[in-house]
Parts: structure tokens; sequence; C-alpha cells
């Protein structure tokens, strides 16, 4: 099986249920995988936002750009937690 730079192959879950593997295993790794996946596509740049996501949730990170759209300390990273954008800040 083959896959692209920076790709992860599939979860072979079929050949793990014909293996005997218990049902609940092979849910959580193929959901481990499906993550996986996610991060790998997503990559390691997060995309500019100039305005704030419509419906965002818990957990969420955004790279604002801190002119167009300044969540509250400008340019950087923040995570949406209970209902407020909190900038990452880094250590000296």
């Amino acid at each position: 099986m083959s896959t692209g730079a920076g790709q992860l192959p599939p979860f072979p879950h079929a050949e793990a249920v014909k293996a005997g593997w218990p049902r609940s295993v092979v849910d959580y790794l193929l959901m481990l995988s499906d993550v996986g996946q996610r991060l790998t596509t997503f990559g390691t740049r997060m995309p500019t936002m100039t305005a704030p996501p419509a419906d965002p949730q818990n957990g969420d990170l955004i790279y604002a750009d801190g002119t167009s759209w300044n969540p509250g300390s400008g340019e950087g990273i923040y995570a949406y937690e209970n209902g407020a954008w909190v900038k990452f800040q880094q250590n000296p």
C-alpha cells in the first residue's frame, strides 16, 4: 500500500477484525488512525484568520492576524475556552 509523502497508511481495520481483535479495540484504533490522518493533512501551519469563526467550540485553535481581527492580545495563536479566546504565551 503506497502513501504520499507525509501521509499515514490507513488502519487495516478489516484485517484486525478477521484476526479476532476485540471490536472496541478496533474501533479505538480506527479513531486514532483518523485523528492521525487529519493531523497529517492539517500540516504544520494554521491558516491566518482575519475574522472570528462562525461557531467556535471549546478547544478550537486559530492564528489571528491581530489587525483585521484581534481576539484580545494582537497577532498570535489562540485557543477558545469557555466563551473566550485565550492567547498562547511563549515562555522566555
